[in-house]
């Protein structure tokens, strides 16, 4: 079944461990009705114990409908949760302008504190051209202290006029400390005056932009 996200309880957290033990789960399906605050997600939202690792998620689907919508591919708020060893391939839709700071993140919406390390990406976020959140093909948005290491995305991400859109964060870049940190920026793009061009904003220091051919030139090196 696909099932409808609901607005996730007040207070209740993840908190263990998920262990995919190098499962992969398969054809995620998530859509908002649009009439509440729906967390999107695999993990609504996820506490400093939590700790998420070692599976893929394959061909995700995520549409959002809601303005007021959080949306995280694996969780909507991380708080310190240490996220590892993933493959992500999802394509996530916000049909809807969103609310300002509403989040939409490729990994995670908006964190106080996640170690990020070893995690793929693939796919694309797709945004409403009026869409007045944050996004990010990693975080959305951040606070507090954010690690990253041995990262690489893929995907893509056509935003609109308005909002912090980035290609690693939207919003908080400056809070993130990235190693090994790679960003694939062929075919995401902004509007500018009505017209299309190429993102190139949300980089924390450490992170890099490579072209698909240098990838293709050290992707042997590059191990998950």
């Amino acid at each position: 079944d696909n099932p409808t996200a609901k607005s996730y309880p007040n207070g209740a957290q993840f908190a263990g461990t998920f262990d995919g033990a190098g499962h992969n789960l398969y054809n995620l399906y998530m859509e908002s009705d649009g009439k509440g605050d729906a967390m999107l997600g695999l993990f609504a939202s996820a506490t400093g114990t939590a700790v998420i690792k070692n599976f893929g998620l394959i061909n995700a689907k995520i549409v959002s409908k809601g303005a007021s919508d959080w949306v995280g591919v694996i969780t909507c708020m991380p708080g310190g949760t240490l996220i590892e060893n993933i493959y992500i391939k999802a394509d996530i839709e916000r049909t809807v302008a969103g609310s300002g700071g509403k989040p939409t993140g490729g990994v995670v919406g908006w964190s106080n504190g996640v170690t990020i390390k070893n995690v793929m990406l693939e796919g694309s976020i797709k945004l409403h051209e009026n869409y007045g959140g944050h996004a990010g093909a990693f975080i959305s948005g951040c606070g507090g202290k954010n690690v990253m290491e041995n990262c690489l995305s893929m995907m893509t991400i056509t935003a609109g006029k308005s909002g912090a859109i980035g290609l690693v964060a939207g919003n908080g870049v400056g809070n993130i400390t990235a190693t090994n940190v790679y960003v694939v920026a062929e075919g995401s793009t902004y509007l500018k005056d009505g017209v299309a061009v190429p993102m190139t904003a949300g980089l924390p220091t450490g992170a890099k932009v490579v072209t698909k051919d240098q990838l293709r030139d050290f992707v042997a090196e590059y191990t998950l």
